[in-house]
């Protein structure tokens, strides 16, 4: 059962070009946008909902994805949502 699960994941890298934790980690990202701009959670509050383990590591798994921290994507979404909506 373990190395069919193991092949299973090397069939994925070798067809997607990602690890399945990288796939894991970017669908959190993906939730985690759609959380921050959507609601009012705290980052906290966020990184508990994905099953981060800290927001610390959220963090840290979210700056690598999108080059800016949780918070700063969320006011920066907020002002060109503010200064820039029709």
């Amino acid at each position: 059962m373990l190395l069919q699960i193991i092949e299973q994941f090397r069939c994925r890298k070798l067809v997607t070009g990602i690890t399945m934790i990288e796939y894991r980690n970017e669908r959190r990202v993906t939730q985690a946008k759609n959380h921050l701009i959507s609601t009012e959670q705290s980052i906290n509050e966020i990184a508990q909902f994905l099953v981060f383990c800290t927001a610390a590591y959220f963090s840290e798994i979210f700056v690598k994805s999108e080059k800016i921290s949780p918070s700063e994507y969320r006011k920066l979404h907020l002002f060109y949502c503010y200064n820039f909506a029709a």
